[in-house]
């Protein structure tokens, strides 16, 4: 991997949460699939949060992510999978990923 996509502790200054759009029974495995179909290098989000509240990994924290235009550099990116309804269970496991985020990417 090349030394311009990793992505540094302090380059993190920004944390964009993203909903899926697609099926609410899709994984990270489904978005890895849909993104390579786009010729990307594999799943752009770092982390996917499915309906049940497990977070599913995506694309390593080291990695820059491809899910924001522009700001891939300076960004981590989670996915909520699902259109416009969202569970309490979701709810609760990106708060605890944000706090851990937060912590661990001061910036």
């Amino acid at each position: 991997m090349e030394e311009s996509n990793l992505l540094k502790t302090n380059d993190v200054k920004y944390i964009i949460i993203h909903c899926s759009d697609t099926s609410n029974n899709d994984t990270a495995i489904d978005i890895h699939k849909l993104h390579i179909s786009f010729g990307w290098d594999g799943i752009g989000y770092h982390k996917i949060i499915l309906r049940n509240g497990i977070i599913e990994n995506g694309r390593p924290e080291f990695w820059k992510g491809a899910h924001v235009y522009s700001h891939n550099h300076e960004s981590l990116g989670v996915c909520l999978i699902g259109k416009n309804q969202f569970s309490d269970l979701q709810f609760d496991s990106l708060k605890k990923l944000l706090l851990r985020w937060k912590k661990k990417y001061p910036n």
